[in-house]
């Protein structure tokens, strides 16, 4: 017997050919777990009914001189600032330093390295001292930093046991001279050491500041256009005579791809695609086995604004769904501002709460989309997964 899935898209979407591929590649990894033609999956498209382009909504963004600072005054400066964190994390992640204490030896073998004469010269007594002993007065500097002690990139580790051994050397700490008392020397490296990891320290929790103000102008850059959407979308929605319209197109969708709307189906909706669907389940519209939500707002909305096909919200008392959704899963992810959890303010018609699923991403995932998390679940198996369940 084949199951009937209908997929309902949400905000940010004007592009229905690339809707339709995004349908076409979840098809086809249903396909591959279930077998093909168990599912007959079919896409419900509305963007055109949506609100508003976003094209110029960067025009209202408050400049940034941090972020010129850091080179991004356009679309491309922002890519490859993005791309470059992105780089960064990747090296770090093949070559990163684990602990603390080899952080301080990489701190302080490159330290040596800049102070030490041509010929070498740490074989002598206080030239030993220069070694093991410049690498207990790092490890002991770095447990009081707030930043260096998080660092785990080896070249930006090298790069402060330069700056260290170069101050070093300006401040006349005898790293590799001969002929001085033993005690002295590692109690004068030790508190040369500690003032000038502090500084470094205070340096980089500046740098650090600056960055992320960059990232942050950056990455609003980046999402202004589909949260301009968005914004517009809900707008549109909840027009009445267009929040009506969306409603139907989903129905006519339906009924054009062979779904019988009077049968219990499975149902994918996404974003405010899961109150658009809600409402048409609600008024008998359609009828779910199985309702899958991802990213998705109806929670928010019905706290907020009492839906009119709902009775009202009370607090600690979950509202109860209409008889046509026999089960609800709802999909969200952390980092996902737009996503919401369905189980405190909603319950089936038998008591039961719809059943919330937290999904993950690589960080590497996170970058390359921006941050922009609302898209992450199409690719996800945990939405293959509530499907099939």
């Amino acid at each position: 017997m084949t199951c009937n899935v209908l997929v309902v898209h949400g905000v940010a979407n004007r592009d229905e050919a690339q809707f339709e591929q995004t349908v076409q590649s979840l098809r086809e990894r249903i396909d591959a777990r279930a077998g093909t033609g168990r599912y007959k999956v079919v896409a419900a498209y509305w963007g055109d009914l949506g609100g508003g382009s976003g094209a110029n909504l960067r025009d209202a963004l408050p400049p940034s001189r941090v972020a010129e600072a850091f080179g991004v005054r356009s679309d491309a400066d922002r890519d490859t600032l993005l791309e470059a964190i992105h780089r960064v994390r990747r090296n770090v992640q093949a070559h990163a330093v684990r602990s603390e204490d080899d952080a301080a030896r990489v701190i302080a073998e490159a330290a040596r390295t800049r102070t030490a004469p041509s010929g070498g010269g740490f074989e002598t007594r206080a030239g030993l001292v220069a070694g093991d002993e410049l690498h207990a007065a790092i490890a002991q500097a770095l447990r009081t930093t707030t930043y260096v002690r998080r660092v785990q990139d080896p070249d930006t580790l090298r790069a402060l046991g330069a700056v260290l051994g170069s101050a070093l050397d300006v401040a006349g700490t005898p790293l590799d001279t001969s002929g001085y008392e033993t005690r002295g020397l590692v109690s004068g490296v030790r508190d040369a050491v500690a003032r000038v990891v502090s500084a470094l320290d205070d340096l980089l929790g500046s740098l650090t500041s600056e960055a992320v103000g960059a990232l942050n102008q950056a990455v609003r850059g980046a999402l202004a256009t589909a949260t301009a959407l968005s914004l517009g979308d809900i707008v549109a929605y909840r027009d009445t005579a267009n929040g009506a319209a969306i409603r139907r197109r989903v129905v006519e969708r339906a009924r054009a791809g062979g779904i019988d709307t009077t049968e219990r189906i499975i149902v994918l909706a996404h974003s405010l695609g899961g109150l658009v669907v809600l409402e048409l389940l609600q008024q008998g519209d359609l009828r779910a086995g199985h309702l899958v939500t991802f990213g998705s707002q109806p929670a928010m909305f019905h706290v907020l604004e009492e839906l009119p096909t709902l009775a009202p919200y009370m607090p600690g008392h979950s509202t109860r769904v209409s008889a046509g959704i026999e089960r609800w899963t709802n999909l969200w992810h952390p980092m996902d501002a737009l996503a919401f959890v369905a189980s405190p303010v909603f319950a089936l018609a038998d008591g039961r709460a719809p059943t919330d699923v937290q999904i993950d991403t690589p960080l590497s995932t996170i970058v390359g989309d921006h941050f922009w998390m609302h898209s992450a679940y199409w690719e996800n198996d945990k939405l293959v997964a509530a499907v099939l369940g």
